[in-house]
Parts: structure tokens; sequence; C-alpha cells
């Protein structure tokens, strides 16, 4: 009978044993096969990381933020004035394809020294509560680029039309900011029974404002840049802004600028002469 006993104790020694065996093996396994998979996700992420941190590093070429704020706090020339190796390009090209490199110029020239958060060449996309104070160096910038870049681009009628939206556009959104300004530097009204959500939440904020703030925006005005006014008579002089384009952008401009751009007078325009079926191109 003892040994039938010992012969049933032997078994159930020899049955934990092996339970506990075979949860060591498992537990090693699972242990195995997680280390195989952190390295297998970790070995990439190692190699892009070192890729990444090659690519991004500094290139002497491109200037950086800083530089562009020193220079212009100097009064120098910025890094993003020299030359674009795209503007060697040009030859050769059409009327739409100058366009096309001269806008790409503009976006990288404007945004590198003004940066914006609309990454496009045009103001037409923008919207009118865009333009505030803030805004307005770099619209300025854009505006004075894509009058002077390649100029050779107007021979195109699309050409003279888009420009003359764009600066349409400018003049409707300076006058529209300057507006928004007035409304913000008056009152609402007593007699106003229905308020814009806006209008209370402007007032409330200026009414908190500091003597400072207030003081700053009494004098706060958007103006027109006299760069930019400038190019378009540039634009006027050498005939690539034709009397259509003048009367699709003059009626948004203030009289005295009208007044400004109906006294200069066309040159000869050196595009070459469009055939006559060319007139929508």
């Amino acid at each position: 009978m003892s040994d039938i006993q010992e012969m049933r104790e032997q078994l159930r020694r020899n049955q934990r044993g092996a339970a506990g065996t075979a949860g060591r093996m498992l537990l090693w396994t699972a242990c195995g096969v997680v280390l195989f998979i952190a390295c297998i996700k970790l070995v990439p992420l190692v190699s892009l990381t070192s890729q990444f941190s090659q690519a991004l590093e500094p290139s002497a070429l491109i200037s950086t933020f800083g530089d562009v704020r020193a220079s212009i706090a100097k009064g120098q020339p910025t890094p993003t004035d020299r030359p674009d190796p795209a503007k060697a390009s040009y030859e050769g090209k059409s009327a739409k394809e100058t366009g096309a490199i001269a806008d790409e110029v503009c976006l990288q020239h404007t945004d590198a020294r003004y940066p914006h958060g609309s990454k496009t060449q045009r103001l037409t996309t923008k919207e009118l509560r865009d333009f505030t104070l803030s805004e307005m160096d770099h619209f300025d910038e854009l505006m004075r680029c894509l009058l002077t870049e390649a100029p050779q681009r107007y021979c195109s009628a699309n050409q003279r039309r888009m420009i003359a939206a764009e600066i349409a556009m400018y003049f409707r959104g300076i006058a529209y900011g300057n507006r928004a300004l007035d409304r913000l530097r008056n009152p609402i009204p007593p007699g106003k029974t229905n308020p814009t959500f806006m209008e209370v939440q402007a007032q409330l904020a200026i009414s908190r404002a500091g003597r400072e703030f207030q003081q700053k925006l009494k004098r706060a005005e958007l103006v027109y840049d006299q760069g930019v006014l400038n190019a378009i008579e540039w634009r006027l002089r050498d005939g690539l802004l034709t009397k259509a384009e003048v009367d699709i952008f003059a009626p948004e401009a203030p009289q005295a600028i009208r007044e400004r751009f109906a006294r200069v007078q066309p040159g000869k325009p050196t595009c070459p002469v469009e055939p006559w079926w060319a007139f929508r191109r």
C-alpha cells in the first residue's frame, strides 16, 4: 500500500515540476517575442531618426529667420534679397510658365521675410477680415514682389487680369480693415438693440485693456504701401497694365490714388503684338 502511495506522490511531484518548467518556458517565450517585436520597431525608428537628423542639418546657403530680422534691424539688404536661382529659368518660357515661376519665387521670398500661416501667393484667396495690422507687412511685401518679379509675365492678358484682381483686393482689404478699426474705436451706440456677439466681445476687450493699448488703437491705421503704389505706376508706365486693368482696380482705390494713377502717361508696350484671336489668353 505504501508503495502505491509513494508512486502517486512521485507522479504528483513530476506533474508539478513539469507544470513549473512549462510555465517558465512560456514566460521566456513571451519575453522573447516582445523583445523581437521591439527590435523590429526600434531599428527602423533609429535609422529614420538618424536620416532626418542628417537631412535637417542647417545649410550655410539657407538664411534663418534670425538672419532676416538682424538684417532688417540694421537697415541692410536681407539674405532673401539675393538673386534667386529661379530667375535664370525665365528665359524661353511662356507668360504662363513665367508667372508660375515668379509666383513661387514671391511666395518663398515673402514668407522668408514675413512668415505667414497662409501659404498662398494670392490676396484673392484671403478674406477681408484677414487684413489686420499684424498681417500687412506680409501682404505689402507679396504685392511688391508680384508687381516687380518677372514683369514680362504681364504680356499675357490672363496674367494682367490676375494682377488687376490682386490690386483690387489689396485696396478693398485695406479699406475694410480701417473700417473695422473705426468700429473698435467707437463704443456700441446705446440705441443699438441688437449688437453682434463680436462687437460686444471687442468692446469688452478694449474696455479691459490698458491705457497704452487704447492709445495705440486711437492711432492705428492700415496704410497703402508706397512701394506697392510705385510698382503699379511702373507697370502703367511700361504699358504692361492697360486701361482695361485700371478699370478693374481703380474703383477700389481712394480718390487721391485714383487721381495719381490717372496722371501717369503710359509708355509704349515692349510686349510682342498678340494676334487678334489671342485676346482671351
